[in-house]
């Protein structure tokens, strides 16, 4: 968490790597979502996403809605929303209303372009 404050993404994916898969959590899988969404890498987002079991009824979900609407905007452009949303969707991600408006804006404004 420490290195994702101070965005060293890169070191946040090489510790990650060093820690068994079956020992992840699933804040820990939401740090390396974040930091590969921080990174561009949509395809590592979703892969941790994947192994992130979804939250019991009522939980909140270990994924902030900032990065579901990074997540999001990374499959904008590389037209694999369907996937991602399905994800995030699966994970109860409650996304902010003004940065989904704005994601919104924005492809519109790249798609017409």
């Amino acid at each position: 968490a420490a290195q994702l404050r101070r965005r060293n993404y890169v070191g946040v994916a090489a510790t990650g790597a060093r820690v068994a898969s079956d020992a992840l959590t699933p804040r820990m899988l939401a740090i390396l979502a974040s930091a590969a969404a921080q990174r561009g890498s949509l395809e590592e987002a979703l892969a941790h996403l994947q192994q992130m079991s979804a939250p019991v009824e009522g939980a909140k979900s270990p994924l902030a809605p900032t990065v579901g609407v990074q997540i999001l905007a990374l499959a904008a452009k590389e037209n694999r929303v369907p996937v991602a949303a399905e994800e995030l969707q699966r994970l109860c991600v409650r996304l902010d209303d003004k940065q989904f408006q704005d994601l919104l804006m924005a492809e519109g404004r790249r798609c017409s372009a």
